[in-house]
């Protein structure tokens, strides 16, 4: 068995030889995940904001008056969670909290004019991330990718919801 070492000049991370894991889908959408989110972290700390509250902006800016539960079920965040980010964005100017018009206990969640400024800048810096993140491949490579992962989603929410058939049945 032979040991790497790094080389000279070279990270910690390239001193740990992860490539005889195999072959594994969910490890290189994780690494690519993190490699995504390190980045996105950077460019939307210079909006004080975290990826996850970026992407809770832009569902509610698409999503006006959207209640609490329906976000979180679609953004699959645990509501506890959702609840301390949306706080965040209401404490910070972006959303304002208002009530549901057939069910006042419900609470609904809707974009200030400051957060409709953000959710324009959210969109601008994703595009460019995307572009970065998407310039090694050809139009159609990406659009047979976002047509795979698309395909892939559908596949897992399929295979869900058969599993969750199956705990209830138990």
């Amino acid at each position: 068995m032979t040991t790497r070492r790094p080389t000279a000049g070279a990270s910690a991370r390239d001193a740990v030889d992860i490539s005889t894991i195999g072959p594994n889908f969910g490890l290189a959408v994780r690494l690519l995940d993190l490699r995504l989110m390190k980045r996105a972290s950077e460019v939307f700390g210079d909006l004080s904001l975290t990826p996850a509250t970026a992407t809770a902006l832009l569902a509610i800016d698409a999503n006006p008056g959207v209640r609490h539960g329906e976000l979180a079920d679609a953004l699959r965040i645990q509501r506890p969670n959702l609840t301390k980010m949306l706080n965040q964005l209401v404490d910070d100017g972006l959303l304002r909290r208002g009530e549901s018009a057939g069910d006042r206990r419900l609470v609904t969640f809707a974009l200030t004019p400051r957060g409709s400024r953000a959710a324009d800048s959210v969109r601008t810096t994703m595009a460019a991330l995307d572009e970065q993140a998407l310039s090694g491949l050809s139009r159609d490579e990406q659009e047979t990718l976002f047509a795979l992962i698309d395909k892939l989603t559908r596949a897992l929410d399929e295979t869900n919801a058969d599993d969750a058939a199956l705990l209830e049945a138990k």
